[in-house]
Order: structure tokens, then sequence, then C-alpha cells
């Protein structure tokens, strides 16, 4: 081995044997039919594995770009032992033993999909990306029930019912073998379109005010018996869960602990009130108080929904957003702009309860100063809801004074 030497090849009997000393293995490869004399019994010290009465010959492959050579030993017939006839022929490439020089590796399992989400029936073709030399075997449990649905490098596999699955794909080689498991990797939907949504998806609120968001599902073709959700706040420092309210249909229901960055919610349709075939419904009302300027996402996530005769409902998923502002008096005012009808655009610029000219003035002086202020925020003031401040701004609140 000092010399880097990992096999040694010699011809000298009709009969093939490996021997393995100090990491070096010693093949003897002459395997052309019954030997002159046979191999020792039992057989020499170090020797791994021998083949006699047979026509045989070795292969050698040789991999630079992993430093792996491959030896197999290809059998090709039997002899029988009075070396006079041909008694088995054996399928082209029978390999009697394969013998791998170098350091192999146990290869590494990755896989992708070219879909994850969808309504069902879902049909997913998965890629094998696994990494490794000399794989020779792949199993597939697409959902992680224990039971081998595919080996194919490549499979494509349907999924019928709505649900989260978990994919498991192994590979192998002759090191061993690893696996991936990605968890809830494909998500089912119910076939119709249902959406679990915030209501509006976008909300506003001053720092130290509370605005209410709604959680709503639809269209619900099989009904609801009853749900187990939750919100998370992405950003705690921006705001906090103050209260929540279930609607007349869930008089059976539970919540987590409030004031909170987190809030857990449930309840069950006792009555049958939400039947197959409703449309958009309300879930819950939930306040929100504006901690500190900036914005936060509204996270919904789903433990459970599930309709009335039992299947699990599997929405899409649309989470919100909520920003929080501070209303500060505009430079050379002291009165806090207003928002005269809750829109949550603050027309009052001026701040003296008065939709008036001046209020067009303040702002067309000042579109730099909301443009630059991000504690303040542009979106109190983006009249015309394009996402910035821009002279059409000024003409729509312009407009709005005139239809006053």
């Amino acid at each position: 081995m000092s010399y880097g030497v990992n096999a040694v090849f010699s011809g000298h009997v009709h009969a093939y044997e490996r021997f393995l000393a100090n990491g070096i293995h010693y093949l003897v490869v002459a395997t052309g039919g019954g030997p002159s004399y046979n191999l020792v019994s039992p057989r020499a010290p170090f020797s791994m594995n021998s083949l006699e009465y047979a026509l045989a010959y070795a292969k050698v492959t040789i991999d630079p770009a992993w430093g792996i050579a491959t030896i197999e030993i290809i059998r090709v017939a039997d002899i029988s032992g009075d070396l006079r006839e041909v008694t088995t022929v054996y399928p082209a490439g029978t390999i009697f033993e394969t013998v791998t020089l170098g350091t192999l590796d146990v290869p590494v399992a990755e896989f992708t999909a070219n879909t994850t989400a969808g309504p069902a029936p879902l049909t997913v073709q998965f890629t094998d990306r696994s990494t490794g030399y000399g794989i020779t075997g792949r199993t597939w449990d697409f959902e992680d029930d224990s039971t081998i649905d595919s080996w194919e490098q490549d499979p494509v596999h349907t999924y019928t019912a709505a649900g989260r699955y978990t994919v498991n794909m192994t590979v192998t080689n002759a090191a061993g073998s690893s696996t991936e498991v990605k968890r809830d990797y494909i998500t089912v939907t119910t076939p119709g379109g249902t959406v679990l949504s915030v209501n509006p998806p976008t909300s506003l609120v001053l720092r130290g005010k509370t605005t209410t968001i709604q959680v709503v599902i639809g269209p619900l073709p099989e009904g609801l018996a009853g749900y187990n959700l939750s919100l998370d706040l992405s950003d705690p420092a921006m705001a906090e869960i103050t209260g929540l309210s279930f609607p007349g249909w869930a008089p059976m229901n539970s919540a987590s602990t409030l004031p909170a960055d987190q809030l857990v919610f449930s309840a069950v349709d006792l009555e049958t009130v939400v039947g197959p075939g409703a449309g958009v419904t309300v879930l819950a009302d939930i306040a929100i108080r504006g901690e500190a300027p900036g914005t936060t996402d509204l996270i919904l996530g789903i433990d459970r929904i599930t309709a009335h005769r039992g299947d699990p409902i599997i929405p899409e998923i649309i989470s919100g957003s909520l920003s929080v502002h501070l209303v500060e008096p505009f430079p050379g005012y002291t009165d806090r702009p207003t928002d005269p009808d809750g829109d949550g655009l603050y027309e009052d610029i001026n701040g003296n309860g008065v939709l008036e000219f001046d209020d067009v003035v303040a702002f067309y002086q000042n579109m730099a100063w909301v443009a630059g202020n991000t504690a303040v925020g542009i979106e109190p003031y983006d009249f015309n809801r394009n996402g910035r401040i821009d002279y059409d701004d000024v003409v729509v609140l312009y407009y709005r004074i005139l239809e006053r």
C-alpha cells in the first residue's frame, strides 16, 4: 500500500481466487475451464473468494472522476468435473462478485419535484438529484406509510386525496445507503379552489391603535365541521394580538391566552350551519394593536380543518400583512392628520377636521417628507394606491376634496 498499489492481477491456474492481505487484493483471474489441479481445501489464508470449473473473465471499470475502480468477475459457464462438457450457461453479464477499489462513500440522497401543491388529483414528477458513485438502488415512499411505492429513478405519482404528504427517498451503493425525508413536502388541496385567507390581505393601523382582521375560508363544497388554526406575527415587535371573537355558528370554541404574538384558535359547527355548498365563511375576528412603525406578516397555519363527513379540507393559504405607522403633524403644522371616512387614507392633512384646499397644498409641499419618512410610511397618503408617493396622489386628493 505504501506504493499506492490496491490490486495485483495474475494468471496461473484455470480457476479464480481472490486474496486480501495488508489492504491489497490479489486476484488470480485465468478462469478458462477446469484447473490443472484443484484449489487447496480448506482455502489458503487470506483467501476471500474462489471459483473452480468455470468459464469467467474479469471486467475492470475505472472512474477517474471519483477515483474508483470496479472489478467485476463475469461468470460465463460452468464445466463438468471431468472437463468434458458445459453444464450451465449463464445470462450475459452475470456477476459472480464485485470488488471496489478506492474510497467509496455512502451516496447522498436528494430529490426535487416539479410541483409541491395543487388540488386533487395532483400528479407530481419527482427527480432524483442524489450524488455518489455506483448507486445501485432507489426506493421511494410517497406517503410516509413505510410502503415502497417506486424503484424508479425519476418516478411520477398521483395524489388523489387532499392532505399533506411526507416523501422519503433512499439511495444505495456498495458502501451503504442514505435517505432524504421531506416532511409535509406535498400539499394536495381540496378540489373546488377552497382558500383560507386574511381579510383584508393588507391592513394599516396607527401605533397604539387597534384594527380588526378576519380569517375567512371558502368555498366549502362539503361544508365545515370544525377547525384548529393559528395566526402568527412574523415580527412581534411591530404588533400584538389583543382580542378574538367567534361567529354565531361556533358556540363550541377555544383559544390561546391573549395578548400574545401567536394565537391558536379552534371551533366546531355543532348545528351544521356551514353546510355543503357554503361560500366564503368567517372563522374569526381578530383584533391587533400596533406597537411600533413597520410591517409584520400575518401568517396563517393549519393544524386541521374538517368537512361534515369527516374528510380533511386542505385549502390554499393566503396570509396577510399589517403595517404600523405614526401619524405626525406635517412640517409647519401642529395638528395630526385625520382619516375622516375611515378608509385608511388621511385626507385631512392639516388636521383641522375639515377637507379643504389647504390639505392639498400641505401635501404637495411635503411629498418628499412623506416619501422619506419611514416611521410615517407612505400608505396613509398613497391616495392612488400605487405603492409610491407621486404627483397623481396630489390630483386624487384634490378631486376627493372637490367631491365633498
